[in-house]
């Protein structure tokens, strides 16, 4: 077994009888026997890390109510108990050998008492050394003799099961968590981290954010998501600690969206990591954070556009004129050229000012019904002083949702653009054709 294993003692008394203590205490009236006197009793016993030896005190109990004389009680270790029991019960447990235990096998019920115990001396660190870890070893006792009482034979037999485990520490999140800053507000989340046992330690613990994990995670999923950049990470707590008598914690990270391209999807792989001598559940042990910044409609501010502000780069002659673009209405749609003189991609539209604006995003609306080809899906924005000579400011990503047809697209720049002129291209379509269309378009500065 692997050195330095943590214990998590599982000690299970099995017994054959449903009946409480007083029952079996009592139900031999007047006639003084003695027992085991455990209904079926779990007890959930944790080894510190550093525990060398485990004492368990065993009981046995006399019933009846003739209690004034002393009665001398003997136990011993059955092993054929144990083979009876997994028989019985389809189980495959395995007699612990008697190397690693030891006990006093006389005990005295003293007059007037109802009971008396002996402690059973386990070598838990030699156990979790020496023996294998994933299989489950039993103590079965029997009491095999009793001066001045008789024996309970239905309740004379005790099997102690010990589990062994390791004390993990865990989070109640884990795997892909998605999360979403609207507009320029922090993103806050809080995550449980808790341990399943009696805790009697201060367990040390903390999250680190594991950027070595993005590109298999990618890998892995189909994905490519970029990194969330170190600059973003207000609060990831690196240390925190679950103080003695403390068995769960709330930890919260921050987050900011500052210079984050909007709608844009970045991983954040969080690692729970341990200071101490209790482990960290491994199947538990990473979040990945799937972090956006979401945009807020309030803080667009719509600049009115008329149609007399708009060109475009081929107009279909039969159908669908620019002014369909700025009419409000989303029953009426704008057509590139398609039945003569078709150009390629890229298409663009363009807004002319009369003088300088800012331009931080744009809505549009698919053209309604149509089918799902040449609906665009991939933009940049182009920026002059003169209408002749463009520059790129801005691009998004390619392969944007065209579906729903019937929802409002938004998307939203790094910044607000100053210029008199600007031209939103569309860069490809679903299906790549030669023409496109849309229903309406709006543009806004972003308030800051």
């Amino acid at each position: 077994m692997k050195k330095n294993i943590y214990l998590y003692a599982i000690l299970m008394l099995l017994v054959m009888s449903n009946c409480n203590v007083n029952d079996q205490l009592h139900g031999d009236a007047p006639e003084s026997k003695v027992l085991f006197a455990n209904n079926e009793l779990i007890q959930d016993i944790y080894m510190a890390p550093t525990v060398q030896n485990y004492t368990y005190n065993l009981l046995i109990y006399r019933s009846g109510i003739h209690s004034d004389n002393l009665v001398k009680v003997g136990i011993s270790v059955d092993a054929s108990i144990l083979e009876e029991y997994n028989l019985e019960n389809g189980t495959e447990y395995e007699l612990m050998p008697s190397e690693y235990y030891e006990f006093d096998s006389e005990i005295n019920i003293s007059s007037g008492k109802e009971y008396g115990s002996v402690d059973v001396h386990i070598q838990v660190r030699r156990i979790a050394d020496e023996l294998v870890a994933d299989s489950q070893y039993v103590i079965p006792f029997t009491i095999s003799k009793a001066d001045g009482a008789d024996i309970n034979d239905d309740k004379n037999d005790v099997l102690i099961l010990f589990n062994l485990r390791e004390p993990f520490i865990r989070q109640e999140s884990y795997g892909t968590d998605e999360g979403a800053s609207v507009g320029s507000m922090n993103f806050t989340r809080s995550y449980t981290v808790y341990v399943e046992f009696e805790n009697e330690w201060e367990i040390n613990a903390g999250y680190q954010a594991n950027y070595n994990l993005v590109e298999s995670y990618n890998v892995d999923n189909g994905t490519d998501y970029k990194p969330l950049p170190e600059s973003n990470l207000v609060n990831i707590p690196s240390e925190f600690t679950l103080s003695a008598g403390v068995n769960s914690i709330d930890v919260e990270i921050e987050l900011s969206p500052d210079n984050l391209q909007y709608f844009e999807p970045y991983l954040l792989p969080l690692q729970l990591v341990s200071y101490g001598d209790f482990p960290v559940d491994s199947s538990r042990q990473i979040i990945y954070l799937l972090f956006q910044r979401d945009f807020d409609q309030n803080d667009a501010i719509i600049i009115p556009l008329t149609d007399e502000m708009i060109e475009t780069y081929t107009q279909e002659s039969s159908e669908g004129p620019k002014a369909n673009l700025v009419d409000g209405s989303t029953s009426t749609y704008w057509h590139s050229a398609w039945s003569s003189g078709v150009a390629p991609l890229p298409h663009w539209i363009q807004i002319n000012f009369d003088q300088s604006e800012e331009i931080g995003g744009f809505n549009y609306t698919f053209r309604q019904p149509s089918g799902i080809n040449d609906r665009p899906n991939h933009f940049d924005v182009q920026v002059s002083e003169d209408g002749s000579v463009w520059s790129t400011v801005w691009e998004s990503k390619a392969g944007l949702p065209v579906e729903p047809v019937d929802q409002m697209q938004t998307l939203v720049f790094d910044q607000n653009y100053s210029s008199q002129y600007f031209r939103i291209r569309i860069l490809d379509t679903f299906a790549s054709g030669s023409w496109t269309h849309m229903s309406t378009l709006e543009v806004f500065k972003v308030s800051e």
